[in-house]
C-alpha cells in the first residue's frame, strides 16, 4: 500500500463522515477480513466507492482494495495517475471478458482484494428495490476462476445520510453461472433492504 492510497483512504473516511451522517453495520469483524476477497456493493451514487473504502479500518487485511473503474475515468491524465496510484483496475470495455478479468484475477490469486460493482455501472434509478435483478458476469467469473469468496455490501445514500451494511463472505462454488449471478444480487439486495 502506498502513501497516495493511504491518503485516499483517509480522505474518504473524513469526507464520508463530514459530508454525510455515516452509519456502518457489519455482520463480520472488518478488521480481521483479508484477501483473497471480492467486495460487491450496489452502485447508486458516485460516492459508493468512497463509502466502501471508508468502511474498512486501515489495519484490515483487505487493503489495498483494487476497485474496478470505468474506462472513461482514465481519459484525464491526472485522474489516470491517481487511479493507478490507488490500485484501481480499468474495466477495458470492448476488449473481451478474458482481457477485462485478467488483472483482477491475478490480484485475487496473489491474495488481494478486488472491488467490483456487479451491476456494471451506476443504477441511479433505483429499480428493483435499489439493486439490479441479476449481476453482470464479471464478479461471478472472478470468484469461480480464483476461488475467492464474495462480500456483499449494501449502500444507501439519501440526502445527508449514508448507510453501509456489510454481510458475511460467501462462496458460489458448485453453482452454475446464471444461478450465481442471481445469488450475487440477492445477497446485495438483502444488505440494501436491511438499511
Amino acid at each position: 500500500m502506498n502513501i497516495l492510497y493511504y491518503f485516499s483512504w483517509l480522505a474518504s473516511c473524513v469526507f464520508m463522515r463530514t459530508r454525510f451522517k455515516y452509519r456502518l453495520k457489519s455482520e463480520v469483524d472488518l478488521g480481521t477480513l483479508k484477501g483473497p476477497l471480492i467486495i460487491t456493493p450496489n452502485h447508486r451514487s458516485y460516492f459508493d466507492a468512497y463509502a466502501v473504502l471508508a468502511a474498512f479500518p486501515l489495519k484490515s487485511g483487505v487493503h489495498p482494495i483494487h476497485t474496478m473503474a470505468a474506462d472513461w475515468l482514465y481519459k484525464n491524465m491526472f485522474r489516470r495517475f491517481y487511479l493507478n496510484a490507488v490500485h484501481a483496475i480499468p474495466t477495458l470495455k470492448g476488449q473481451g471478458l478474458e482481457k477485462s478479468l485478467e488483472a483482477p484475477e491475478k490480484t485475487l490469486k496473489t491474495g488481494g482484494t478486488v472491488g467490483i460493482f456487479p451491476e456494471g455501472g451506476l443504477n441511479s434509478d433505483g429499480a428493483n428495490g435499489g439493486v439490479a435483478e441479476k449481476a453482470r458476469v464479471g464478479a461471478v467469473l472472478l470468484s469461480q476462476h480464483a476461488g475467492a469468496p464474495i462480500l456483499p455490501v449494501g449502500i444507501k445514500i439519501e440526502k445527508n445520510i449514508c448507510n453501509v451494511f456489510i454481510g458475511k463472505p460467501y462462496s458460489i462454488a458448485g453453482l452454475d453461472t446464471e444461478s450465481a449471478r442471481m445469488l450475487v444480487m440477492e445477497k446485495i439486495k438483502q444488505q440494501y433492504q436491511t438499511l
